[in-house]
């Protein structure tokens, strides 16, 4: 019996982004699955995640998050990626970034592979994502194209690598900057390109 077709969802830059568009003359486009259930190492972070509150209780947003997820767990996820990517350079003069999981997470290794392997067939575009999943990530080897920030707050805080780039939640901006965490990307999402040590204010 076929697979059912299922619609992939990419979500268009809300306002932070639209300012970061802006900013770098950019296109910037992401991918979201549901949270929690695809968030296989999640620990502190369950207890204020911003994907279970606000826009992703809309109906039409969790709907998205499913399809995204059944039509991840299929075998030609990879190919349909790569054509509707590899479609968006080829409409637009600007830089084009997909940021994977706003909400979700890599929560497996051959899913993880999936990203890694769409990167590689979609040279010009950089992709970028925040990830709990350290041993999943750890796991595959990841294309210059793709930036990863380890998040702090997770079950495998112990295997991020020395000089990675990390992020971590703060109540506060002075809070972030004693601690030595840049915040500039709470108004520039694609600080997490550049790496380091990102400050993310608590909303």
């Amino acid at each position: 019996m076929p697979k059912m077709f299922v619609k992939l969802h990419f979500s268009r830059a809300n306002k932070k982004l639209q300012k970061t568009e802006k900013l770098h003359d950019a296109e910037i486009v992401g991918f979201d699955l549901p949270a929690g259930i695809t968030c296989p190492y999640a620990g502190e972070c369950k207890k204020i995640c911003y994907a279970k509150k606000g826009n992703y209780q809309f109906p039409s947003k969790k709907s998205a998050c499913a399809d995204n997820l059944s039509a991840s767990q299929q075998d030609d996820f990879t190919q349909r990626m790569v054509a509707i990517i590899n479609g968006m350079v080829a409409n637009t003069d600007k830089n084009v970034f997909v940021r994977i999981h706003a909400s979700g997470d890599f929560y497996s290794v051959e899913y993880a592979q999936k990203w890694m392997d769409i990167a590689i067939q979609c040279p010009s575009v950089t992709f970028y994502a925040y990830t709990k999943s350290v041993s999943i990530i750890r796991s595959v080897t990841v294309p210059d194209n793709v930036k990863l920030a380890f998040s702090y707050g997770g079950l495998q805080d112990y295997l991020i690598p020395a000089g990675a780039t990390v992020a971590k939640i703060f109540d506060t901006a002075e809070d972030a900057l004693n601690a030595g965490y840049d915040i500039s990307v709470n108004n520039d999402d694609l600080q997490v390109v550049k790496g380091g040590k990102l400050g993310l204010i608590k909303h």
